[in-house]
């Protein structure tokens, strides 16, 4: 089987966080149910990560359909990117409303093992990471990546 998500094949470069962010927004939006707005609040596009691209949109498009799907009945799913020690922080909101029983819940939690493991993987390729926590009648999901993975 091939690894798709083997660095060595694939080759790294240097991506807007702004355009990575708006392009999982618009691939997600063909699906979004009405009742659930769906956003980036992405900065200018002077946040840029050394990564793959295909594959970087593949892990936070992955983890976006999950929070869509925690939203109870109507709400909104926001994306966000922030620099924090060196590294990237791109942020993955749900909130619900009315809240729903998703606050406490984990999204990474709710990725299939296939999924999930495609996700860390890709992460791990990038020397990033992924968690999720309750926040404020939201469930926040931050993919932390390093400016300049080695």
């Amino acid at each position: 089987m091939l690894d798709f998500t083997d660095s060595r094949s694939r080759a790294h470069e240097d991506a807007s966080v702004r355009r990575l962010l708006d392009e999982v927004v618009e691939r997600c939006r063909m699906t979004v149910d009405s009742r659930i707005t769906l956003g980036s609040l992405a900065p200018a596009d002077s946040i840029r990560v050394r990564c793959d691209p295909e594959l970087i949109t593949y892990a936070l498009q992955t983890l976006t359909g999950v929070a869509i799907r925690a939203v109870h009945q109507s709400g909104k799913v926001e994306l966000s990117a922030s620099l924090a020690a060196g590294q990237i922080v791109i942020a993955i909101e749900a909130h619900s409303e009315p809240p729903g029983p998703f606050s406490n819940r984990p999204v990474v939690r709710d990725l299939s093992g296939a999924d999930l493991a495609i996700v860390q993987q890709i992460l791990n390729r990038h020397r990033g990471s992924v968690r999720t926590f309750p926040a404020s009648g939201a469930v926040v999901t931050h993919v932390t990546l390093p400016l300049n993975p080695a």
